[in-house]
């Protein structure tokens, strides 16, 4: 069997020929799991469904970045630090699945050769029965349902970060409702108390408007009178100053004949036969210049007078001061009534905004709460919808089925070729290669201990001449040491006895 794979392995004339890769075919050929360089000496349909291998395994590792990155950038929000921080985390994600799959579709392309060329007779039988199909089955299915494990825990991660996403107004919408609901029974207080100000500030208007009414018109009332009795003083100090201007008038007329006579007088003349016809300043000249002088200071008094009157306001009758009392109880009553008006319509503008600050300043107050666990218990309560739960369901196979397209391709969807079977032969021979190498080394080392025994017995033998040698030496020097003492104690009896 040895020869024959070997003969097999290294037989030129009966390989394909070889076909070179490009580059980018050797890229997919490595993310595939293939060996590029025993590719190229294999068929067509080989080097498809390696390409088509490495091409799924590498859109569902972009597709796994793109999400997980996604994903995290969600959670940690949107801005450009957490879509920065999410990118190598994702990457590592998608570098991990990758690995995985790579590892599984290369165990599958050995696993898969080494079964044709067992069907086919050129490799060494597995274990074979009951228990050992058993054992491989296990072991697929334990592997497989890893593999799917950690499908749908990367799938159920990714998915639920991105619903929140996707039901973003939804979930914005319950939280809101949910906080409504934990605090109906405050909102009711405290739009109950804001109504009973808005209603108290309404019935003190209303309550000042009956007073204020009175007040206006017992001024309209005393505003009548005054009006009359102003009319009437005026009328009286109309005719006071036209009196005084009549008075005044004759003054001036006094003054000027007084001063046209005290000027003849002084010249000897006469006017109008009055006069005493002598020159100088006599008696009646100086009679004269008084009663001049008291007519002018008389018509500057009524010219004051006049003056006074006409400049002092108007007169005031004897209701004027209940009028000024009046206007002022109504600018009250005015004030007060649009004080109150103006606080009705400011706290019923204000309704809303003073129940929020009421709601909010209340000790059982519930804040809205928008952090990521909020919005996952927001998200639990709208998949109760089936619709929502349908498509939830939907985005999560979808992921599962992208995240695992690669590994598909190969594990069910790739028809049986001669890679395999040529990885398996050159397993299968490098592994009789192997095994005869290692059966030369202990061969070698057999004979190494084969030597090493022969000269351990030798190395026996010597040591057992030499300890006999060593025994007789040792007696020889007792007899001897014996007789040496003989002859020092005896010297006589010792020369008898040489």
């Amino acid at each position: 069997m040895t020869d024959l794979l070997r003969q097999l392995s290294s037989n030129a004339a009966d390989r394909p020929r070889r076909t070179a890769l490009s580059r980018f075919e050797r890229v997919l050929a490595h993310v595939g799991g293939v060996n590029p360089d025993r590719l190229e000496v294999g068929p067509l349909d080989d080097r498809q469904a390696a390409a088509r291998t490495g091409l799924a395994l590498t859109a569902s590792f972009l597709f796994v970045a793109y999400a997980a990155a996604n994903a995290i950038a969600i959670a940690f929000g949107d801005s450009p630090a957490s879509i920065l921080v999410g990118v190598l985390p994702a990457l590592l994600i998608a570098a991990a699945i990758i690995l995985v799959d790579h590892a599984m579709i290369q165990s599958h392309w050995l696993e898969a050769g080494l079964a044709a060329a067992r069907r086919r007779g050129f490799a060494q039988p597995g274990a074979s029965g009951p228990a050992a199909g058993f054992g491989r089955a296990l072991r697929w299915l334990t592997v497989g349902a890893a593999r799917i494990g950690l499908s749908l825990s990367l799938a159920f991660s990714i998915a639920t970060v991105m619903e929140l996403q996707i039901f973003h107004s939804d979930i914005t919408a319950q939280l809101a409702a949910d906080q409504r609901a934990a605090n109906a029974a405050i909102l009711a207080r405290a739009q109950s108390a804001i109504q009973a100000r808005i209603d108290a500030t309404a019935a003190e208007a209303a309550q000042l408007e009956g007073p204020l009414a009175a007040a206006e018109a017992r001024a309209d009332s005393l505003a009548g009178r005054v009006a009359d009795e102003t009319e009437a003083l005026s009328a009286a100090r109309e005719v006071r100053i036209a009196q005084l201007e009549k008075d005044r008038d004759a003054a001036e007329r006094l003054a000027y004949s007084d001063n046209r006579a005290q000027f003849a007088e002084l010249h000897g003349e006469r006017i109008d036969g009055v006069g005493t016809g002598k020159a100088g300043r006599g008696p009646q000249f100086h009679y004269n210049e008084d009663d001049a002088r008291l007519a002018a200071d008389r018509a500057a008094k009524l010219s004051a007078e006049i003056a006074g009157l006409r400049q002092a306001p108007p007169p005031r009758g004897p209701d004027a001061d209940a009028l000024d009392a009046a206007r002022a109880a109504v600018a009250t009553l005015r004030a007060d009534h649009d004080r109150a008006v103006a606080e009705r319509d400011r706290r019923a503008s204000a309704r809303s905004a003073d129940v929020e600050a009421a709601l909010r300043a209340d000790p059982a107050y519930a804040p809205a709460a928008d952090g990521l666990v909020a919005r996952l218990g927001a998200m639990r309560e709208l998949e109760a919808s089936f619709a929502v739960f349908a498509f939830t369901f939907a985005v999560k196979a979808l992921l599962m089925m992208v995240e695992m397209a690669g590994l598909l391709t190969k594990l069910m969807l790739a028809a049986p070729g001669r890679y395999g079977l040529r990885q398996a032969l050159d397993f299968e021979s490098d592994a009789a290669d192997a095994i005869e190498a290692a059966c030369d080394r202990i061969d070698v080392f057999a004979e190494g201990v084969d030597r090493r025994a022969e000269r351990a017995e030798e190395r026996r033998e010597t040591r057992d001449v030499l300890r006999r040698r060593r025994h007789v030496a040792a007696g020889a020097r007792a007899r001897f040491a014996a007789e040496l003492r003989d002859a020092v104690d005896d010297p006589e009896d010792a020369s008898t006895r040489r």
